[in-house]
């Protein structure tokens, strides 16, 4: 079976944590359409619960399951049974600020960025819950 997170305790940590911005929201039926591209071809019993966008090429999708990034057009996604670790991105105090780091079980590491610091707070929360065992 895959490793899933409970939504509701996923929003609780991401509205703990800083919540909606002008970028991250919270995906409801209301909004859902706006984000069809990044959901599309998610399985039927998985929805995506959380979502930064900047725009089409720069955004980040959470689930119970997984998450879907595209950073300048160029994306990936990574399950949550496959997330190794997550941290802070060191190379600069800038980059402390706005880069998140997921390293996957086969120690790729992926670059998350979020040009938003309440983004950034409130995601990368919950990025650090979803990566617990």
């Amino acid at each position: 079976m895959l490793k899933e997170k409970k939504p509701h305790i996923i929003l609780k940590f991401f509205n703990k944590n800083g919540g909606e911005s002008e970028f991250t929201k919270i995906i409801t039926e209301e909004n859902e359409a706006n984000y069809a591209a990044q959901l599309k071809g998610l399985p039927e019993d998985e929805k995506g619960l959380l979502m930064y966008h900047k725009d089409k090429d720069n955004w980040f999708l959470i689930t119970k399951r997984r998450v879907r990034s595209a950073r300048d057009g160029e994306g990936y996604e990574l399950l949550l049974e496959d997330m190794k670790t997550v941290r802070f991105c060191m190379e600069s105090p800038e980059a402390y600020l706005r880069k998140f780091i997921l390293t996957d079980k086969d120690d790729n590491d992926h670059t998350v960025y979020f040009d938003e610091r309440k983004a950034f707070d409130s995601m990368t929360q919950v990025l650090f819950f979803l990566a617990t065992p």
